[in-house]
């Protein structure tokens, strides 16, 4: 079941709406049988943004995400042995918030992929057009004909989520990731309407 898209989407331009529709098809698959880790960056936005996707795989599969996690960091922008920790764990669906993951290499996304389909929900600027095929790059300047400054990843899990399930209640913990990103003033009608 698709409800409908939150307010603000109407009003912008797609871009590539297959991104969309791949991300939509993407939580609409989820299953029980599914091993499910929910990776995320350690500030507001990215904390706020794993609790809304934590949250809105419950209501989608019956249960919360195996693992939830903040991105294990080392030398490297990420921790370049991520992709063996999750197989260790089974992992067969990664959703990753906050954290743009084109930065660690074509290969870290290649070896991320392996075994496992993978989400990324991500409002920092990337100009990567090559991604494994089961890699879905949820940018918004991807998706819509937007900056991605204008949009926290909170209030981009917020709006792909409640597309897919009732998240109404919960708008506040987006409200954690625009003020926390300092996007207030783009944000402050959706602020002031939340519950």
């Amino acid at each position: 079941m698709l409800l409908p898209s939150p307010a603000w989407v109407s009003h912008l331009e797609w871009n590539e709406r297959d991104i969309w529709n791949k991300s939509i098809q993407f939580l609409h698959a989820l299953s029980s049988k599914d091993i499910i880790a929910v990776v995320y960056d350690e500030d507001g936005d990215g904390i706020s943004s794993a609790a809304i996707a934590s949250m809105g795989v419950e209501r989608l599969r019956g249960r919360f995400p195996d693992h939830v996690f903040p991105f294990p960091r080392a030398n490297e922008y990420v921790a370049s042995d991520l992709p063996e920790q999750l197989s260790r764990l089974g992992v067969t669906k990664l959703i990753t918030l906050d954290r743009k993951l084109d930065q660690a290499g074509e290969n870290f996304l290649v070896r991320l992929a392996k075994g496992r389909d993978v989400l990324i929900i991500d409002h920092h600027h990337s100009d990567a057009t090559a991604h494994p095929k089961n890699v879905i790059p949820f940018y918004p300047h991807r998706v819509w004909k937007t900056a991605s400054s204008n949009f926290p990843t909170a209030i981009l899990a917020y709006t792909l989520f409640s597309s897919v399930c009732k998240m109404d209640e919960k708008d506040w913990l987006a409200c954690i990731g625009i003020i926390s990103d300092s996007s207030y003033a783009n944000w402050k009608d959706f602020v002031g309407a939340c519950s």
